[in-house]
């Protein structure tokens, strides 16, 4: 069996100039219903920090946090659940970082983790990020003005690495009170043309006509993922004041039921099956 090519008179021809990832080979035939589910459901780890200790990813992938200013994990500072360490920042310039990228930005993505801080931002304050060279490929944030004046949770993804790109956003109403936690978590399906947040493991705001096919977003952010500040016409700006805990990346989509897994008050392991 041969990936990427195929056979003609003895000779190998046909290179399919692309990439090819995930191939399953069945001794029976695939119904309907197995095609879509395979083609929709099966979201691939990329990045998991359970910030307990350290920076360490624990997937094997090898892609570890690198500790930025003075922000540190304590072992004391985690969510409801166990272990109970977590990464805090100051709002100062603290930010945690890997040294490359983690998801691409272009294609389906999921992120997702907990976040707190002592009172209710008064600033935009990014939680997650990955960079590209003058705009973050995503950001999210706290944002005082979303939804409608309220403030909540805000997801964006502008529409290239250029200073002034417009950018697509969808925003949450939820904030948890002083010292809570929310779980927060983005999906973007570049096949759906579909941009979802959600908090504490349900579903708000869904933007559709998200891709490069509807020209709102189309670049590839190529830098590290970013803990706590995100990168805007090339400065960074938005450091987040307060603590982040259990962060995992996905390539691929992520259903609702898999974030309310994930939003759930038990630490998984790496190796969950999703």
């Amino acid at each position: 069996m041969a990936i990427g090519r195929a056979k003609h008179n003895g000779a190998a021809v046909d290179f399919f100039p692309g990439e090819i990832d995930d191939v399953q080979v069945y001794d029976r035939l695939v119904s309907a219903e197995e095609a879509a589910d395979l083609f929709t459901r099966h979201p691939v780890l990329s990045g998991r920090w359970t910030l307990n200790t350290d920076g360490q990813d624990g997937t094997g992938h090898g892609r570890h946090l690198t500790m930025g200013g003075d922000a540190h994990v304590d072992q004391a500072a985690g969510w409801l659940g166990s272990p109970m360490g977590a990464l805090v920042l100051d709002g100062a310039g603290d930010h945690a970082a890997t040294t490359g990228p983690v998801v691409s930005t272009s294609r389906s993505f999921a992120v997702a983790g907990w976040v707190t801080a002592a009172g209710r931002p008064t600033a935009r304050s990014a939680v997650f990020s990955q960079a590209g060279s003058t705009n973050s490929g995503f950001t999210v944030r706290y944002d005082p003005s979303a939804a409608d004046g309220a403030g909540g949770w805000q997801v964006e993804m502008p529409g290239s690495d250029a200073s002034g790109a417009v950018a697509q956003r969808a925003e949450h109403s939820a904030y948890q009170s002083q010292l809570d936690w929310d779980h927060v978590a983005i999906v973007y399906d570049s096949f759906a043309d579909v941009l979802r947040l959600y908090v504490n493991g349900w579903l708000e705001e869904t933007e559709e006509r998200v891709s490069a096919r509807w020209h709102t977003i189309g670049f590839d952010a190529t830098g590290p993922l970013q803990l706590g500040r995100t990168k805007t016409a090339g400065a960074w700006g938005e450091h987040w004041s307060g603590v982040i805990d259990d962060v995992w990346a996905f390539s691929g989509v992520l259903t609702q039921e898999q974030i309310q897994t994930l939003a759930g008050y038990t630490e998984l392991p790496s190796d969950s099956p999703f």
